[in-house]
């Protein structure tokens, strides 16, 4: 049987892969308006505003191009695993409170590390991922990466969107894919 006729068949893939991800956060952010208003020199409070708003984004980005979570936060993922452990994204892992199927029942798994195997494809996967409350505390290369790229943001208004190449080199050795 060829590959493209196992795939139609099973209809489960081929490949471990995270189907999707829900990872919200609404708690304190890892840099104080007061660090980046240092950070970036800026000596009025007139853009405080924009400057909380650029923190968030420049953390969010941050996250997004590491694949880990800079903040402890509850994240729900729904993976598939039919070829054995895959990593779990926006690590790394505090704890998992719950493991369950599409139709909601409550599946085994095994956790090594930031990879999970569980008993079922697919499977919804709730976790506590990240760094500070109860895991690891921030680092502080990522800390400096969020305040570069709040700076790199803040100097380039037009391009929120974009992690600056600094950032952006600084990062790549710690980063998921």
């Amino acid at each position: 049987m060829d590959i493209d006729t196992l795939y139609q068949d099973t209809n489960i893939g081929l490949y471990n892969c995270v189907l999707q991800v829900s990872k919200p956060y609404n708690g304190p952010e890892p840099v104080s308006l007061q660090e980046a208003r240092e950070w970036c020199r800026i000596d009025v409070t007139d853009n405080d505003t924009t400057l909380a708003t650029l923190i968030i984004a420049a953390r969010e980005l941050c996250e997004d191009y590491l694949n880990l979570a800079l903040v402890a936060r509850t994240i729900h993922a729904t993976v598939q695993t039919p070829n054995g452990y895959m990593r779990l994204p926006y690590g790394p892992v505090i704890s998992i409170s719950n493991a369950e199927d599409a139709d909601g029942i409550p599946q085994e798994y095994t956790l090594n590390g930031l990879g999970i195997k569980t008993s079922s494809t697919p499977s919804i996967i709730v976790y506590v991922g990240g760094y500070g409350d109860a895991g690891e505390p921030l680092p502080a290369k990522f800390k400096i990466a969020i305040l570069n790229q709040v700076l790199y943001m803040y100097d380039n208004r037009g391009d929120l969107t974009t992690l600056s190449p600094a950032v952006m080199q600084a990062l790549q050795p710690y980063r998921l894919v």
